[in-house]
């Protein structure tokens, strides 16, 4: 089935991008919400590129393969990472494709890649997609947020771990405080001697720039905000997460 105010150009977005090359679809739990999940078969439909789903470490399989509802018709792979280098590769041993489609939003992992596409033709999640810099890398990851990014209620804390981080590491880091009606969201971020604190107004982002001592750090949240849904959720972490050398 096609969307009728799209054009064919519009529909093979994808295929355009990647100039036909083999592109990896990110597992991010899409087969649990039925937005995405017509999205992606979309996506597969008129992309003939759309050949691989990986799936990250750490994180669960939610695809099935074959046709129909929340299949994928294509294969669908584990990725391994180097916990020293961070160059990933598929557990069965093939290549990943230089080219990676996700949501646009928040990652729970970072790569060395560069966004060559961002786009909303399949719907309000938007598309994005990036193209690996060198030989497939993961960069950074976090745990604790949802898939959308946001934190549990009350106190509650996520983890950014960097992989093989450059010398004199910092992490650069945006976060999302939700609507009220509590007036004021605390958080802290620490990574071993060094330490940022604050607090938001509902509804205000804030980016943090901070050395990072070792590999890890931690965002604490405390208080409880609103979500559409309606729903409670702490502090939420955005797509702008990296880990870079500290400026001078």
């Amino acid at each position: 089935t096609t969307f009728p105010t799209l054009t064919f150009e519009q529909q093979t977005i994808i295929d355009q991008a990647s100039h036909g090359k083999p592109v990896a679809l990110w597992d991010q739990g899409q087969s649990l919400d039925p937005g995405p999940m017509y999205e992606i078969a979309q996506e597969q439909f008129f992309n003939g590129s759309l050949q691989t789903m990986i799936v990250m470490p750490g994180e669960r399989r939610t695809w099935n393969r074959g046709f129909g509802g929340q299949a994928w018709a294509g294969d669908i792979e584990r990725v391994l990472v180097d916990p020293r280098t961070g160059l990933m590769r598929l557990g069965s041993g093939g290549v990943i494709p230089r080219y990676l489609a996700s949501f646009q939003g928040y990652h729970s992992y970072g790569f060395a890649a560069r966004t060559i596409l961002r786009s909303n033709v399949f719907g309000p999640h938007g598309l994005r997609l990036d193209r690996f810099v060198g030989p497939p890398r993961a960069l950074w990851r976090i745990r604790g947020p949802a898939g959308d990014g946001w934190l549990p209620p009350g106190r509650s804390r996520a983890t950014i771990t960097a992989i093989a981080p450059p010398p004199h590491a910092c992490l650069r880091l945006t976060i999302h405080a939700p609507s009220g009606p509590t007036p004021r969201f605390p958080y802290v971020l620490r990574s071993g001697r060094f330490r940022r604190s604050g607090s938001m107004r509902y509804d205000q982002y804030r980016t943090i720039l901070m050395p990072l001592d070792g590999r890890t750090a931690t965002l604490q949240s405390f208080a409880t905000g609103q979500l559409p849904g309606p729903r409670s959720a702490g502090i939420g972490v955005t797509e702008d997460v990296a880990v870079l050398r500290c400026p001078r």
